[in-house]
């Protein structure tokens, strides 16, 4: 925020598979305990950070998914390293995962920490406790509605609801957090009013617009002629 310019992190190292690297990176949430949730998609995995000094601070291992009888289980999957595939030394061969292995695409965090992570390769939205445990997982299906398919990117409302997008769909699944089906998405007005505007954005005309989370409003202030000082309002 000092220098106002991005920065690479440096103490991520890199593309490959060891703990601190990433393959084709997704989704990033931030908790309220300060801890930065990174989806590894290619390596079947989300690493946590601490945002302070960034230090790895647990790694969720790739996920092999069962079905069975009509329950769903999981267990840890265990990838096979490809033999004789030349590559330069500065490389690493892409890890094989068996089939059924999960495929995390985004991650969503609630106030108090549980987390919702969708698995695009088996059409489910995973759940976390805060202790980073696996709980169960929820697949959207209803009598009202289809199973989930192929979910991509996923939001928490301000109650707590799941928000899915889904790939080649043109709305979005609403469940609660435990995953009863609640509706569909297709307009922003249907969803006007859920969200708590919490962000701050300054344009290149130096228009600050602050979010309230009490009053579910926008605050703009914009600069007057004397440049120092600002008019207020909001919507």
């Amino acid at each position: 925020p000092c220098s106002k310019v991005f920065k690479i992190l440096s103490c991520i190292d890199g593309p490959g598979s060891r703990p601190r690297q990433l393959r084709n990176p997704r989704g990033l949430a931030i908790s309220t305990r300060g801890d930065l949730y990174v989806v590894d998609t290619g390596n079947r995995r989300i690493q946590i950070f601490a945002l302070k000094g960034l230090p790895l601070r647990a790694i969720w291992e790739p996920l092999l998914v069962k079905f069975v009888d009509g329950e769903i289980d999981v267990k840890k999957a265990v990838p096979e390293t490809p033999k004789d595939v030349p590559l330069p030394d500065c490389l690493e061969a892409e890890l094989v995962f068996p089939d059924g292995t999960w495929s995390p695409f985004d991650i969503a965090l609630s106030v108090d920490c549980w987390a919702y992570v969708s698995d695009y390769a088996n059409h489910l939205i995973h759940v976390f406790d805060p202790q980073g445990r696996w709980c169960t997982a929820l697949t959207g299906e209803a009598e009202e509605a289809p199973p989930l398919e192929k979910p991509t990117h996923i939001a928490l409302d301000r109650k707590c609801q799941l928000h899915i997008l889904q790939e080649g769909k043109d709305y979005a699944t609403v469940l609660d957090k435990d995953g009863k089906f609640i509706g569909q998405v297709k307009t922003v007005e249907d969803v006007k009013g859920r969200f708590c505007p919490i962000s701050i954005a300054v344009d290149a005309d130096g228009n600050i617009c602050i979010g309230d989370r009490t009053t579910r409003r926008v605050h703009a202030f914009c600069p007057t002629n004397e440049g120092s000082h600002y008019h207020k309002g909001a919507w």
